[in-house]
């Protein structure tokens, strides 16, 4: 393995100070590129039994000296911080692991990111996904319990409170694959079409639903067809009842007033042709 070479940086007093100053916990102020070593060592040269790299294995190319800190120290301790501790991401805070099991599988299997990664910070974790592309239930064990402590399909995650079902599609909507793991892929529909939305109040169909199609009708076509929204405007609203609707007496009563309320004769092109209007309005309006 080549033997790298540390250039000193030049460094600032108050950087200077702090690196002798001791140690502080955490990954603050660590650089260390993945991809940069990519070429000059393996994944087990560094890592033994998976375990995270310290000094001893760092000193197979660098010269460390713990008990004199050099300015030399700070091409990987950016800030003089020489503490490297990191907890594990929450998302996987119920995950079990053992490497041993996994000895015949290559690292970047699982550790795609790592050898792109330019960061340490990057937790470089697998996803689910990858892990169920072995844990197909032929392959390797595919129940829940073969990697998660807690989590089953029959517990409620800690992301599913008391309002989740009214915050979950962020979730969904951002393409969160997670769903699926406990719900099946017709969940979403055999819910949608059974539960009428919080906003679906009994004023829904005479106040709001139109504002609401105008601005998304996607989300509309989750539950409803589009004929829906043509074989009900056929029918009269209850706007158009009344005496003097259709011949009013002043421009503050029937259709001119609800023209007028409503910005304009766009909603009316919903169920009538600009043909319409002129029959009784053959010189214009």
């Amino acid at each position: 393995m080549r033997r790298i070479q540390i250039r000193p940086a030049v460094l600032s007093a108050g950087l200077v100070l702090s690196l002798f100053l001791g140690c502080v916990s955490g990954l603050k102020g660590l650089r260390f590129s993945h991809k940069l070593h990519a070429d000059e060592a393996g994944c087990a040269d560094c890592h033994d039994a998976a375990a995270r790299a310290g000094h001893e294995a760092c000193s197979a190319c660098h010269e460390i000296d713990e008990d004199a800190p050099s300015k030399a120290c700070l091409a990987c301790h950016a800030q003089g911080d020489y503490g490297v501790e990191s907890a594990r991401p929450a998302s996987y805070a119920d995950v079990r692991f053992e490497h041993d099991a996994h000895e015949d599988v290559d690292c970047t299997v699982c550790h795609a990111g790592a050898l792109r990664s330019t960061r340490a910070a990057d937790s470089n974790l697998p996803a689910m996904a990858t892990c169920l592309a072995c844990h197909d239930g032929g392959e390797a064990p595919a129940g829940c319990e073969t990697c998660h402590e807690r989590l089953r399909r029959n517990v409620r995650p800690d992301t599913h409170t008391s309002l989740w079902a009214k915050t979950h599609g962020n979730a969904a909507r951002a393409g969160d694959e997670s769903c699926t793991w406990c719900h099946g892929r017709s969940a979403c529909s055999d819910c949608h079409s059974r539960n009428r939305p919080a906003s679906h109040t009994p004023a829904w169909k005479d106040s709001g639903h139109g504002i609401a199609a105008d601005l998304d009708r996607e989300a509309c076509a989750v539950c409803h067809r589009a004929d829906e929204c043509s074989r009900c405007h056929r029918m009269r609203p209850p706007s158009h009842f009344g005496a003097r609707f259709r011949i009013p007496l002043s421009s503050a009563e029937g259709h001119a007033a609800l023209v007028s309320r409503r910005g304009g004769a766009r909603s009316c092109r919903a169920c009538h042709e600009a043909s319409f209007c002129l029959s009784c309005h053959p010189g214009g309006f």
